[in-house]
């Protein structure tokens, strides 16, 4: 289930550069009305910052996302580096390895929220990047979703 959802955010998101976390027992419900601001400054701050938002819905009943984050990342690299992807990879993602939120909620909204951030920042994506690196993720992940690379 978890893949499904990952992937069903992919194909909203369809790019991959945002970084803002909100520390452990924080009141969600303020960060997520300020998650548009939030995600726009922290992402002027760490610059060409790559991460992934995996968001799941409270009823589906995971009480920790770490062991899902640690059976990501070397799936991840895996289709990644396999792609002729390695140097994407060891520039952009692998640095910011820690820079991945697990959002467990309630408000299936919460989806539509951070849709919209995406398309604030997008601009910044194509301005900051040039030599197109991160499009060239965005273009891999929307062909090949997580749901295929989950073995």
């Amino acid at each position: 289930m978890l893949f499904y959802i990952t992937n069903k955010l992919q194909q909203k998101f369809r790019i991959h550069v945002l970084t803002v976390f909100p520390p452990a027992n924080v009141d969600y419900f303020w960060w997520y009305t300020n998650l548009s601001l939030a995600n726009w400054v922290q992402y002027i701050l760490t610059n060409r910052a790559v991460s992934l938002y995996v968001v799941v819905l409270e009823e589906q009943s995971i009480t920790d996302g770490a062991d899902y984050l640690g059976a990501l990342w070397p799936v991840l690299e895996k289709h990644l580096t396999r792609n002729r992807l390695q140097a994407i990879y060891e520039r952009h993602i692998s640095p910011n390895r820690n820079n991945v939120l697990f959002v467990k909620t309630i408000d299936p909204s919460v989806l539509e929220s951070m849709n919209n951030m995406v398309n604030i920042i997008t601009p910044w994506v194509e301005w900051i990047d040039p030599d197109m690196a991160l499009f060239q993720i965005r273009a891999e992940m929307n062909m090949y979703p997580f749901k295929m690379i989950d073995h």
